[in-house]
């Protein structure tokens, strides 16, 4: 799933730069963080960006939008459905042209759980 979001990242600053006429500098900032109840990961870059009418559609399969020959349009799909099975949530925000962030947020499992301190559940 990070593979994906840096390699898209890296394409639509690749696109940018073939459109800016100017120098820019280049950004993709990774973040890590967590909280009681989730393990979050932030992708941001200062690529292109995503037209506001395909960010309802950019996680369905097949759709792109890169350039013909460039992208499946299955990256994102498959990393939905992966993150979908761990009970996570993905969040796409973008301003065309500008930036792109990616915010995947997957659920803790009880630090208790798994250390063989956990107290059974009489529930």
């Amino acid at each position: 799933m990070i593979l994906n979001l840096l390699l898209n990242s890296q394409d639509a600053i690749e696109e940018k730069m073939g459109i800016v006429k100017t120098e820019y500098k280049w950004l993709v900032d990774i973040r890590t963080y967590k909280n009681k109840y989730f393990l979050h990961i932030e992708v941001m870059d200062n690529g292109m960006g995503i037209k506001s009418a395909d960010l309802d559609k950019i996680m369905l399969p097949f759709h792109t939008t890169k350039k013909a020959g460039k992208g499946t349009g299955l990256g994102l799909s498959i990393s939905f459905g992966i993150i979908k099975e761990m009970n996570g949530t993905i969040d796409i925000e973008s301003e065309y042209a500008r930036w792109t962030k990616v915010k995947i947020s997957l659920p803790l499992e009880s630090e208790n759980k798994h250390s063989g301190n956990a107290k059974p559940d009489h529930g």
